[in-house]
């Protein structure tokens, strides 16, 4: 039974959540998936995102069922649980997110599971997040914006350290030095639920820890040999991929897909294209705006597609597609596109 105090802080999430998700968003559907019958001998995990959700259940084995909370297709930028979808994570053993901001959600489900005895994990914990750059082509750069306020600026310097981690780009899982990370706070979160299946945790991790080094070593490789070095992208989701490999994202729209771009960062972006001979475009597999078909269509460029590893399509689910080939999948449709 649920305890007075977390009975009354789920209802007022739900208020909250209910009010912030007032305007409806028709791009996601809310439907929850069915979970899988619970045995006695696995641990319950909710997970917000399909490289969690992949993670835990390669990591794990038979002895966890995870379910993830944004459907196929679905936007986690977006998302807002369902109430049902609520109880369900009050119910699990473990809910792992992401972290960085990149669940809207999150605060009011962690502040309905305090005290409920519910393990939850940041996955990002660990990692040296890279600021978001949604201003790369915007009307406002961060330059001007500091000569226009001047020293209100620097008087707000602390404000600004305070909410680095909200202005993170969320995207860490896309770098496979840092899916690394993941898989260990993941390993280390199991045993804490289940240090009786110590080994077997420890042989499954052990095996996609060497499957991540090897995909870091085919990602520098690709690299490594392309032509060109910059692609243009849907949305700035793939900054750790500047970091790590010296590729440049030209993004249409910022860290989020739904963000609109202006006219100014569309026709700068075309310039930009132009200018570079750039004669591929990339979109996501959940999500393909006009305005990217447009420019990709004023710049001649053939329309190819990144994974971004945030939810999966039923394609995807049928094939049984994983991180690791998914990933590898981003790697030859970024050869194709980088070079001439």
């Amino acid at each position: 039974m649920f305890s007075k105090n977390f009975i009354f802080t789920l209802l007022l999430s739900l208020f909250v959540l209910g009010a912030c998700n007032s305007g409806g968003s028709d791009d996601v559907p809310q439907q929850s998936q069915p979970a899988e019958t619970e045995s006695e001998a696995t641990a319950s995990i909710i997970t917000t995102t399909f490289v969690l959700e992949d993670f835990i259940q390669t990591i794990g084995g038979e002895n966890v069922e995870v379910t993830n909370l944004v459907p196929s297709g679905g936007d986690a930028h977006s998302f807002e649980p369902t109430a049902q979808q609520m109880i369900e994570i009050a119910e699990a053993d473990a809910f792992v997110y992401n972290g960085a901001g990149f669940e809207g959600f999150v605060e009011s489900v962690l502040n309905s599971l305090q005290g409920e005895g519910i393990l939850t994990l940041e996955a990002t914990t660990g990692i040296s997040l890279r600021q978001g750059n949604e201003d790369e082509h915007g009307d406002e750069t961060a330059d001007e914006h500091e000569d226009e306020h001047g020293e209100e600026a620097t008087d707000q310097e602390h404000v600004e350290e305070e909410h680095a981690h909200e202005d993170a780009d969320p995207h860490a899982w896309l770098d496979p030095v840092f899916a690394l990370q993941y898989a260990e706070n993941i390993y280390e979160l199991l045993l804490e639920l289940y240090p009786e299946y110590e080994n077997e945790f420890t042989s499954n991790y052990t095996d996609l820890k060497d499957a991540l080094e090897t995909l870091h070593n085919e990602f520098e490789e690709m690299v490594s040999t392309a032509d060109r070095d910059q692609f243009i992208v849907s949305h700035a989701g793939y900054g750790y991929w500047e970091d790590r490999y010296g590729l440049e994202q030209i993004a249409i729209s910022g860290l989020s897909p739904t963000n609109e771009p202006s006219q100014r960062q569309v026709q700068e972006v075309i310039e930009l294209g132009e200018s570079l001979y750039m004669d591929h475009l990339y979109v996501e597999q959940n999500f393909t705006p006009q305005v990217a078909e447009m420019i990709a269509n004023e710049i001649g460029a053939e329309v190819l597609y990144l994974h971004n590893l945030e939810v999966r399509t039923d394609e995807d689910i049928e094939t049984g597609a994983n991180y690791l080939s998914l990933m590898r999948g981003n790697i030859e449709s970024l050869k194709q596109g980088l070079n001439e």
